[in-house]
Formats: C-alpha cells, structure tokens, sequence
C-alpha cells in the first residue's frame, strides 16, 4: 500500500530551502552566472538593427534587473525582512518590464506612440 508521504517530504524540504536564505559563495556564484547570461544576452542583440537591438537590448537588462533582485532576495540581506525583499524583487521585475514596454512604445510615432506608452503606464501602475 502506498502512502502518498514521500511527494510531501519532497515539496516539504523544497518549500523550505526555498526559504532558506542563499550562502555567500552562492550568492556571489549566482550573481556572475546573472552577469554572464546578460552579456550573452547582449551578445545576441548585436546582429539586430534598430528598434529591435534596443527592444533586445532591454529585455537583457530587465531580464538581469529582475534576476538579481530576485537573488536580493534570496540571499536576504540582514535587516530586512523576506517579506519585503519579495516586495523589492516584485517592484524590480515590474520596473524592468515597464522599461522592456517602453522601448517597445519607440516603434511607433506621434499619438500612437502616446497611446503606447499610456497602456504600459496604466499595466504597470505608472503615473
């Protein structure tokens, strides 16, 4: 007869590490990994031309924003509380998305580029 334990021990542990906050060596590890998957990143914005480099180029630097926020918190400074570095890293990843939309918004001209960048505004809580 099976028992049904064994998954839960897993998520469990897994929620729990989750948790955890990260050691220094990985912390510092995790944040070259960040720093070459942006130059990766940026790497492969260079065969593009114009508004496509810029949009690629954003994406990179909102992906590597987003990713070492969420490490921020990970790694959980002293002081703060895992709440609010959640909070930082929520703020973050949505600012660097804000800014990947804007550069979006670039493509077009006059009202509708105003247009644009209004939704993006309104989507993430800009005023």
């Amino acid at each position: 007869m099976k028992t049904g334990f064994a998954p839960f021990a897993i998520v469990l542990c897994a929620s729990s590490m989750a948790l955890a906050a990260i050691s220094t060596a990985d912390y510092e590890l995790a944040q070259e990994t960040i720093a070459r998957d942006y130059r990766l990143g940026n790497a492969r914005c260079e065969p593009m031309a114009a508004d496509a480099k810029a949009i690629c180029v954003a994406t990179a630097r909102s992906d590597e924003r987003a990713a070492l926020a969420k490490l921020g918190a990970e790694y959980n400074v002293p002081g703060t509380s895992l709440a609010e570095a959640r909070k930082y890293a929520a703020a973050a990843k949505r600012d660097a998305d804000f800014a990947v939309d804007k550069e979006k918004c670039e493509a077009y001209a006059g009202s509708v580029k105003q247009a644009c960048v209004a939704d993006a505004k309104v989507r993430f809580g800009k005023s």
